[in-house]
């Protein structure tokens, strides 16, 4: 290892690319197969001087700036990095070992992790976290050594990822996490404490516990009206999940005031062809339906399939949604035969993008 590691002069901006590179992979779960994107994209936190530098450099050499990816073929044709057929490259335990962990290595594969997390888990498809679902894990694991926001972060992201795979029960203790840090390190009335509030009520409600939900749910509510305001997204979040709850509970009267909010404001403030604009005419097609106004509620879920179909695409699981509400409501109506292309086409794209 050391032999390798002299070949790699950190006074050359080239290798000092692919020693930084090295430093982010050992913080990857040990011996696992890392994306060669999310290993290229723990580079971005680098300090701006750091880049200035290999720049000035190149253009004195009259050369040109090397590029991650160039790094990386550094690292593989040293032996330091194993790669398969252009796909994810792997680092040896041992190696990993040797090479340790620094503090700013790990911050910047930490922000990599829930970046790329974030925007997979927004997208809808947990299938897509899969290949790497163990990078997260240990990260996540890891980050609980210290008390800081950045590991409430990193819990709260693999919690979503695990609820949406179906797995509430190993969700739960990490969006309890998140809660706990969030609430010690940034206090009871912060934004990101009421999503972790938000979080726990959703994965209670889910699990079966209404009556549970609900302060959680409650909770959420009152910080986001009186930290971001009436009229922000959040807050319509909040309306809109209590409105479910209540409905789930059997308070449909209650619940209709929560949902007409929640849609206002993300039709003024978010816009009329935005998903969650489709998820509140689809809340409130079901509110209608569920009230026994079967024609009050198409126009609701009609609109709310048309966005979903235009902003998410046809194989999303809320258009899957949206087909499959159709689908009961003209089963409801007596439409039977109208009603099984919906099913059908729905239970397409659960087969393909949930498994």
């Amino acid at each position: 290892f050391a032999l390798s590691l002299d070949r790699l002069n950190p006074d050359d901006p080239a290798d000092a690319l692919a020693l930084a590179l090295l430093q982010r992979a050992a913080c990857f779960a040990p011996g696992e197969p890392i994306p060669r994107g999310l290993l290229i994209a723990t580079l971005k936190s680098e300090k701006p001087n750091f880049w200035r530098t290999i720049r000035r450099f190149f253009r004195t050499q009259q050369s040109i700036s090397p590029e991650p990816k160039d790094a990386l073929h550094r690292l593989i044709e040293l032996g330091l990095l194993d790669e398969a057929d252009d796909g994810p490259v792997q680092m040896h335990r041992l190696l990993a070992a040797f090479v340790g962990q620094a503090g700013e290595a790990v911050d910047a594969v930490e922000k990599a992790v829930i970046a790329e997390a974030y925007r997979l888990n927004v997208a809808g498809d947990p299938r897509m976290i899969l290949a790497w679902q163990f990078h997260l894990h240990h990260l996540t694991d890891s980050a609980f050594n210290r008390q800081d926001n950045q590991a409430a972060t990193l819990a709260n992201e693999l919690g979503y990822h695990l609820k949406a795979q179906g797995d509430l029960a190993g969700a739960r203790p990490y969006y309890e996490r998140a809660l706990g840090i969030r609430e010690e390190v940034l206090g009871p009335r912060h934004p990101d404490t009421a999503l972790s509030l938000n979080n726990l009520g959703y994965l209670l409600q889910a699990l079966g516990d209404l009556a549970g939900a609900r302060p959680y749910y409650e909770r959420a509510l009152g910080i986001r009206e009186e930290v971001l305001g009436p009229r922000h997204p959040d807050t319509a979040r909040s309306l809109n999940n209590l409105g479910y709850l209540l409905q789930a509970m059997g308070d449909l009267a209650g619940a209709r005031p929560y949902y007409e909010r929640a849609l206002g404001i993300r039709e003024e403030v978010l816009g009329p062809r935005h998903p969650d604009t489709a998820g509140s005419l689809n809340n409130l097609g079901g509110l209608l339906q569920a009230l026994g106004d079967l024609a009050g509620a198409r126009p609701y879920y009609e609109r709310a399939l048309g966005i979903r179909e235009e902003v998410l695409g046809p194989r999303h699981p809320d258009t899957a949604r949206s087909l499959n509400n159709l689908g009961y409501l003209l089963q409801a109506l007596g439409d039977l035969a109208g009603a099984r292309p919906y099913y059908e086409r729905a239970l397409g794209i659960r087969e393909e993008v949930l498994g």
